[in-house]
C-alpha cells in the first residue's frame, strides 16, 4: 500500500488573512487540488490530511471526501508530518509526503517517485535545476561564494519514503527534538541516501499573494485543465 500525507497545517501568513491552504482556487480550497491529484492516482490508496488544530474538528466540506482522515497538525512542519504519519495504516509500505500548497501535482511525477522508490533507496525527492545564479551571502550582506549551478537542485514535494524508514526518522527526530525543512533533511541527518528524480516546473508552491493570483489566472483561463490538472469537485458536488 502507498499512503500520502498532505501537510496543510500552517498559517500561510505571507498570503495574509485566511490560511493559504484554505484560500479559494477554482471554487474550492487550494489544498483540495493536491488531495484530488493524490486521490485520483492509482498507486495511492490512503490520503491523510493535516490541517491547523482549530480546523480539524470542522474542516471545509470540500475536503471531507478527499481524505481518508483529517488530523490536527503540530507546531512545526516536522511535527505535522509526524502526526499525519501516525494516522497512516500500518500496512502501508510507501509514504508520500506532499505540501498542501502545491496544487498542480501531475500523475507522471508520482509515477517517477514510486518507480524510483521501488528500485531503492528508501528516500526519493523530485527536484528541478535552478534558473537563476545562486550566491552564498554572509550575515553582513556580502557575497562569499557562487556555487556551481550544475550541481544544484530546487527540491519539491511529494517526497517518497519507505514507510518503515520514515517512521524511524521521525521517531529519532521526536526523541532528539530535531527539526528539518523537509523530510529528506531528516534522512540526510541520519546518513540515509536520498535519490533525486526529475521534478516538474508546474509543481509550484503557493507562498505569496502573487503566486495565488497566478494560480487563479491559470485555472480560470483554462490553462490548468489544458495541462491535464483536474479540478476538485465542489462542496456537495459529485
Amino acid at each position: 500500500m502507498t499512503a500520502a500525507v498532505v501537510v496543510a497545517a500552517g498559517r500561510g501568513s505571507r498570503v495574509g488573512g485566511t490560511p493559504k491552504q484554505f484560500r479559494d482556487l477554482g471554487g474550492v480550497p487550494l489544498v483540495a487540488w493536491a488531495c484530488t491529484a493524490l486521490r485520483r492516482h492509482p498507486a495511492v490508496e490512503h490520503v491523510v490530511l493535516c490541517v491547523p488544530p482549530d480546523a480539524a474538528a470542522s474542516p471545509p466540506e470540500a475536503l471531507r471526501a478527499l481524505a481518508d482522515i483529517i488530523v490536527p497538525g503540530g507546531g512545526s512542519r516536522r511535527e505535522s508530518v509526524d502526526l499525519g504519519l501516525a494516522a497512516v495504516p500500518p500496512a502501508a509500505r510507501r509514504v508520500l509526503v506532499h505540501d498542501g500548497a502545491r496544487p498542480f501535482l501531475a500523475a507522471d511525477l508520482v509515477d517517477r517517485l514510486v518507480a524510483a522508490l521501488e528500485a531503492g533507496p528508501g528516500a526519493v525527492v523530485p527536484a528541478v535545476p535552478p534558473v537563476d545564479t545562486v550566491k552564498v551571502v554572509d550575515p553582513a550582506g556580502w557575497v562569499v561564494a557562487t556555487p556551481e549551478r550544475r550541481s544544484l537542485r530546487c527540491v519539491q514535494t511529494p517526497q517518497a519514503f519507505d514507510a518503515a524508514l520514515l517512521r524511524r526518522l521521525h521517531a529519532a527526530a521526536r526523541e532528539a527534538g530535531t527539526e528539518a525543512s523537509d523530510d529528506a533533511g531528516l534522512a540526510e541527518l541520519a546518513g540515509e541516501p536520498v535519490r533525486v528524480v526529475e521534478g516538474d516546473v508546474r509543481n509550484v508552491k503557493i507562498t505569496s499573494a502573487r503566486d495565488l493570483s497566478f494560480a487563479r489566472w491559470w485555472v480560470e483561463s483554462g490553462g490548468a485543465a489544458a495541462a491535464g490538472f483536474v479540478a476538485p469537485p465542489a462542496a456537495g458536488g459529485p
